[in-house]
């Protein structure tokens, strides 16, 4: 199922209980590596925060991304699931409001939530909320 060879896909990987588990963030980042292959992505970097929480920005891995992204090197960010990035739901909102300033996709290997059906979703509840955009 090969997409595209334009595409320059950051892999992140996170798992809070690294220390227990050595082997979670291993075969977490052979799982999104085999995704983005087969979809044709070149790899551009590989980002692992191993025992880390996902409640907060201070990941050393996730900060090097964030710059990464900033500075264009990327177009896709390629995760197992949403919560390997965040489990605060504003800082997820946060990181995707970040990736659509400068124009970069966020794809799971697991259900697909597409980049376009998590903003429709972010708009509905800045709707619902009254949040000033």
């Amino acid at each position: 199922m090969k997409q595209s060879n334009n595409v320059k896909a950051a892999i992140y990987c996170r798992v809070a209980d690294g220390m227990d588990n050595p082997y979670a963030i291993r075969n977490q980042e052979r799982e999104v590596y085999a995704f983005a292959k087969e979809n044709g992505y070149t790899v551009c970097g590989f980002y692992s925060d191993n025992g880390y929480n996902g409640l907060s920005v201070e990941r050393p891995a996730l900060q090097r991304m964030i710059a990464d992204i900033e500075s264009g090197m990327i177009t896709h960010v390629v995760v197992k699931d949403l919560s390997r990035l965040f489990r605060d739901s504003m800082l997820l909102l946060w990181f995707y409001s970040l990736c659509d300033h400068y124009d970069v996709a966020v794809r799971t290997i697991g259900p697909e939530y597409t980049h376009d059906e998590f903003m429709a979703t972010l708009q509905r509840f800045v709707e619902k909320v009254g949040v000033a955009t």
